[in-house]
């Protein structure tokens, strides 16, 4: 501890924490090689699909069961109970078309860029209030777009953001 102390000027409290983390370290490898003699190693990543579909279910029923229970449920709450199964069922047909044919999947829905408002552009991944705003700026200016490559041209869009949006946008 003194060695510690004079070599690199720590304080006493210093040493104490550098020695307790590294006999943390050391016990946790001492674990790991452990179950690795024993054979109890890491499986990969957990798989908990099967409680979040027990989960959507059970929360599904619930909230079924309420709205029966009580007469005047409002518009907006069956409006969004609505696009939330509907997103559920589109959710699951994609893993599931995913699992079938091992592909990426492909965009589930399109914006056409020369008609699309602020609000639609932000619907595409990595786009935000700004660059719609950009967007909407460069259509104004350049009358339209001519192709969908010309996204680039737009301040705050570079190779990789276009990447990841093309597949989302159609110039018509």
């Amino acid at each position: 501890m003194k060695v510690l102390s004079n070599v690199f000027s720590f304080t006493k409290s210093e040493v104490r924490v550098i020695i307790f983390i590294s006999a943390v370290i050391s016990a946790g490898y001492i674990v790991k090689f452990y179950g690795s003699l024993t054979g109890e190693s890491d499986k990969g990543t957990y798989d908990y699909s099967e409680y979040d579909n027990e989960f959507r279910e059970r929360s599904l029923k619930i909230y079924a069961d309420d709205n029966k229970k009580r007469d005047t449920s409002s518009s907006g709450e069956r409006e969004l109970y609505g696009k939330l199964t509907a997103a559920e069922k589109t959710l699951i047909q994609k893993k599931e078309t995913e699992a079938a044919d091992g592909s990426e999947g492909t965009a589930d829905f399109t914006i056409d860029i020369n008609t699309a408002g602020a609000d639609e552009l932000t619907e595409l991944p990595g786009i935000g209030e700004s660059i719609a705003e950009r967007i909407l700026e460069y259509r104004e200016a350049n009358k339209r777009f001519a192709s969908v490559k010309d996204l680039m041209k737009v301040k705050g869009i570079g190779r990789k953001k276009f990447e990841k949006i093309k597949k989302f946008v159609k110039a018509d």
